[in-house]
């Protein structure tokens, strides 16, 4: 990682006058410290001070991304500010990309992806094809009534990255979202439930997944399939957000009628199931099917 060079700053000699002259040439370091009411005078008393502000800001200039970061402190940035003797003081914070990844993290209830998802967006170089899916979830956020979506495809066509991109748009404006495997957290509300200590966890755990204003439901038909998870976790879930119109995406390498199967073991709970694959149907537009392709690789 790279390092700012602070020898420069040893003494106040022909290199100190030239570094001063250097700052009083740079535009935006002028403007900067003419918004704190600092005059190009005082520049040669802070020079130490606002040369560091200075590298870091170009650097910052240069940033080939968060993973790659070369800042001084990684992934934070230098700023000037008046400190409570009048004097210029630097300050350390969050640079503008952590600051941003923060704000979609921080929007995640649930997050079942890596963090290097975080910063993922819809590339503005789709194929027909991605954009045909960014289409439909597009559509489904301004519908009134088909606010779900339900992809479908094999393993590796990126559905749940596609899925991460577009809910990280709507994490940047705030908007809550549990992003949750279905294998991994179905799995954890079966147990929760059927432990009496827990049951408190449980129905806060339920409540969320209820009423958050997004769900995504990722690997839907991974998780164990029996009637009780059919009653107590998947049906009270999907039949809440029907009714208050919550917007829910699935990723699922099954179709519906493929769920209708893996769950339908028992009369019973056909039954049940085939209610459940109803009412996500009666939500979405159709399903829609995530081809493999060249998209996939533009999305990595």
């Amino acid at each position: 990682m790279g390092r700012i060079d602070t020898s420069k700053f040893v003494n106040k000699n022909a290199d100190s006058l030239s570094i001063v002259d250097e700052l009083k040439a740079d535009d935006e370091v002028v403007e900067k410290l003419t918004t704190l009411g600092v005059s190009k005078e005082e520049i040669e008393r802070y020079a130490t001070i606002i040369y560091r502000y200075k590298l870091s800001k170009d650097q910052c200039k240069t940033c080939k991304g968060l993973d790659k970061c070369e800042a001084d402190s990684y992934h934070n940035s230098t700023d000037l500010a008046i400190g409570d003797a009048g004097e210029v003081i630097c300050t350390f914070g969050p640079c503008k990309k952590q600051a941003a990844r923060d704000t979609v993290s921080d929007a995640y209830l649930d997050r079942c992806f890596p963090d290097e998802w975080l910063t993922a967006i819809p590339s503005q170089s789709q194929t027909k094809r991605m954009g045909k899916v960014m289409t439909v979830l597009k559509k489904a956020v301004a519908s009134k009534d088909k606010k779900w979506v339900y992809l479908t495809g094999d393993t590796g066509t990126g559905k749940s990255y596609i899925l991460a991109s577009f809910c990280n748009v709507l994490a940047s404006k705030g908007t809550k979202i549990s992003f949750i495997d279905a294998n991994q957290k179905f799995g954890e509300l079966r147990s929760l439930s059927m432990d009496k200590f827990k049951r408190t966890a449980f129905e806060s755990e339920m409540n969320k997944l209820q009423t958050v204003r997004v769900l995504v439901i990722d690997n839907f038909g991974s998780e164990f399939k029996s009637e009780y998870v059919i009653n107590t976790v998947l049906r009270p879930i999907i039949n809440e957000r029907a009714k208050n119109r919550l917007f829910t995406f699935f990723t699922s390498n099954y179709s519906l009628d493929d769920i209708a199967t893996l769950y339908g073991t028992t009369p019973q709970a056909k039954l049940e199931i085939s209610t459940i694959v109803s009412l996500i149907r009666k939500n979405i537009e159709s399903e829609t099917t995530v081809e493999d392709g060249i998209e996939n690789y533009l999305y990595k």
